[in-house]
Formats: structure tokens, sequence, C-alpha cells
């Protein structure tokens, strides 16, 4: 074997030797290396940092106020004129002044029929009465009965619709015809 590639069973030469020794701070010179620090450098580094910083600051604020100068003037070119402007008052007829004003005005008058008797037609004796208490009707006695319900369905049911759930007693008839 050569001397550069040695077994991994013997130690290098250099590795026998000892690397220094422990020498008790009160037998040296100083306690760090002053070879190493170059303060000069160091100060002259840092002036060129803060110095390329503040270019870039300021080349940065020359771009912003370029592109807002150019924003203003687009704005400019492209405002509306002073008649579209959003402080100028409506002129010219307005149909509400306040519309909610006018919703609950028609929320009371309706409710107030909704609520009270009366008769909608004294030749035919028909009347209306408050929404509670035909709800309340129609839930006791259910949907009154009648004939004909309109020109395409003569009578109740008569549609030819199935009922889902519930099963048929009857098939439904033809409806009649018309006249």
């Amino acid at each position: 074997m050569s001397d550069l590639s040695p077994s991994p069973n013997t130690p290098r030469r250099g590795d026998l030797q000892p690397q220094g020794g422990y020498k008790p701070a009160s037998e040296l010179d100083s306690l760090h290396e002053t070879t190493d620090l170059d303060l000069k450098g160091v100060i002259g580094f840092t002036v060129v940092l803060i110095l390329g910083v503040l270019v870039s600051c300021f080349a940065a604020k020359l771009f912003m106020d370029n592109f807002a100068a150019q924003a203003a003037r687009h704005h400019e070119a492209t405002a509306l004129p002073p008649r579209f402007a959003a402080d100028v008052p409506m002129v010219g007829y307005r149909l509400q002044a306040d519309p909610s004003v006018a919703t609950r005005s028609l929320e009371k008058s309706t409710r107030s029929w909704l609520d009270s008797y009366g008769m909608l037609n004294p030749k035919e004796q028909t009347a209306h009465i408050p929404i509670d208490r035909a709800i309340a009707i129609l839930a006791e006695k259910g949907l009154p009965k009648r004939g004909k319900v309109d020109q395409f369905h003569p009578r109740p049911g008569s549609s030819g619709t199935e009922k889902v759930g519930v099963p048929a007693t009857e098939p439904p008839s033809e409806p009649e015809p018309q006249q």
C-alpha cells in the first residue's frame, strides 16, 4: 500500500502528534485574536449598505410619484363632466320622496283590511273576514266542495294526476267535452 492511502487500521502520522496545549489565561498575551477583524472594512461595508438602501428608497419614491402623476392625468382625461358629479342634487320630479314611508303606509292599509270585517259586494252579498278567522275556519272545516273548478277541470280531481301515497279508488274519467 502506498503512503497516500493508508489502511483503515493504521493511524496517520500527524494524528499522533499533539496539536497544541492548554495555557491558563494568566499566561496569554491577549484573550482573543486581533488580526481576524478588519474594523475599517466593516465600517466601510456598513456605510455602503446604508447608502444603497437610501438610493433604492429614493428611486422607488421617484417611480411611485411618476405613476401617481400618470394616474392623475388619466383620471382628468376620463372624468365625467361636472353635471354628472355625485354631489349635484337631482333635478326634476321625484316619484317617491321616501320609499320606506310609502311601503309602511301600504302595509298599514293592507294590514287593516286583512284584520277587519266588511262587505265586498252588497248586491252579491259577499263579504271579507279577518285573515286569522279565515285560516281558523279553513283548518276546522276544510276547503269548500264546488262543482266546476275552471274550464279545463270541470270537476275536482278531473286532471288525471296520480296522487303519490294514496291508492286510487276509481280510475279518473274522461273530462266532458266543451260545447
